[in-house]
């Protein structure tokens, strides 16, 4: 336990002492949130709500997709993991560190937006603050496995980030983050129901577990588990 618990510790130091990924990670969620509620929030005060569960699940499509897979990825190429393989620990508690990290950041994300919220004059109950916690938790898992899935399967290429970019960019634009797209085309609402980050949303805002999102978390576990079988880890 103390292992584990120092290494999530050298983890979100690590990700603090990268300045671009902070302002990316916090500062830019904060100022994006702020942004759309002058904009739109003004006239509809139930709007607030939307663009604050809809930029946690942007940022968390971000983070799961570029946080874990390709940092991994790299540490593959670069023959780090045979190293790591041989320290005194194992290395799914470096794996599951690095997640719980990650989490850590969200969950000051997810605090810096409530105080904000809060002054904004929006009430969240504890009902709806636990619900937002469980949507991180399981959305940060779903996109993470997505996230590694997309880096092993491109192993051998140098290309396979503008790939994660462009998914990433028809998911968070696909779904219902910065508005209802349902309501404005039912064939791209339809779509965007498909894709995992409508059932996470769906988490955040009304505390409802879709079948859907059940479904991508076993597919994208079995399937990074069997990619993962048939990586050898010993370059």
């Amino acid at each position: 336990m103390k292992i584990f618990i120092v290494s999530v510790y050298y983890q979100l130091l690590s990700f603090l002492r990268i300045k671009p990924a902070v302002f990316m990670t916090i500062f830019f969620p904060v100022f994006l949130f702020c942004l759309f509620s002058v904009i739109w929030g003004m006239t509809d005060p139930a709007y607030v709500f939307w663009i604050y569960t809809g930029v946690l699940g942007m940022t968390l499509l971000n983070e799961g997709f570029f946080a874990i897979g390709p940092l991994l990825k790299e540490y593959y190429i670069s023959g780090l993991t045979r190293y790591l393989n041989k320290m005194p620990f194992n290395f799914i508690i470096f794996f599951i560190a690095l997640i719980f990290g990650r989490l850590l950041v969200m969950l000051i994300l997810l605090i810096c937006l409530s105080i904000i919220v809060c002054f904004w004059g929006l009430n969240i109950s504890i009902e709806q603050f636990l619900w937002i916690v469980f949507g991180l938790g399981t959305g940060f898992i779903l996109f993470s496995f997505i996230g590694l899935i997309l880096s092993f399967a491109s192993i051998k290429y140098t290309a396979s980030r503008n790939i994660t970019n462009l998914l990433q960019l028809i998911i968070l634009f696909m779904s219902n983050t910065f508005y209802p797209l349902n309501e404005y085309n039912k064939i791209l609402g339809t779509i965007g129901d498909i894709l995992p980050l409508n059932p996470v949303l769906e988490l955040m805002r009304n505390g409802t577990f879709h079948y859907s999102l059940f479904i991508w978390l076993l597919a994208s576990i079995v399937l990074f588990y069997i990619m993962f079988k048939e990586i050898k880890f010993s370059r």
